[in-house]
């Protein structure tokens, strides 16, 4: 049996109301993928506890509503919780082109072209991917931007960009 794998979304914040909505925050990235679920889990004591989300609305903020769950001290038990859906079932464009850079180690990342270095590893920083390469003995850390990747060929493990002037500059 294949052990599943989940993602961390976003999290439960805090009770809003009387009918045990939680405040929610999701990643931008895994919107799609969250309005349209019908599910969500939830990591209790170390196992991945499934909930049923009843309503989810917006108003200044993203409420939720879930199953059996109906009043302000039922809902602050799961409040400060993290939010995971089974990475099998995310499936918006958004997330398969994100994960799709996590395949980039050990990638030849190219400049128009010029190899300047292979990916050593992908790291996860606040609103971006990176991709660390070694550069004239110094590490450096290039944005895995849409905007910047001109192309990815799997066949050849390369990966063209077009960096921006001074990137690569220690």
């Amino acid at each position: 049996m294949q052990r599943q794998s989940y993602v961390c979304i976003g999290r439960l914040l805090k009770p809003v109301g009387t009918g045990g909505e939680l405040k929610t925050e999701i990643e931008d990235i895994y919107w799609d993928d969250f309005i349209g679920t019908s599910h969500m889990f939830v990591k209790i004591m170390g196992n991945y506890v499934p909930y049923f989300i009843e309503d989810i609305r917006e108003t200044n903020h993203l409420l939720v509503k879930i199953e059996d769950i109906d009043n302000p001290e039922q809902a602050s038990s799961l409040g400060l919780h993290e939010i995971y859906l089974r990475e099998k079932d995310l499936t918006s464009q958004v997330y398969m082109r994100q994960r799709e850079k996590w395949d980039l180690e050990g990638f030849t990342l190219c400049d128009k072209g010029e190899p300047v270095g292979i990916i050593e590893t992908i790291e996860n920083h606040p609103g971006q991917i990176m991709a660390v390469i070694l550069y004239k003995n110094q590490k450096k850390h290039i944005p895995l931007a849409d905007q910047l990747i001109l192309d990815i060929d799997p066949e050849s493990r390369m990966l063209n960009m077009d960096l921006p002037q001074g990137i690569l500059e220690i």
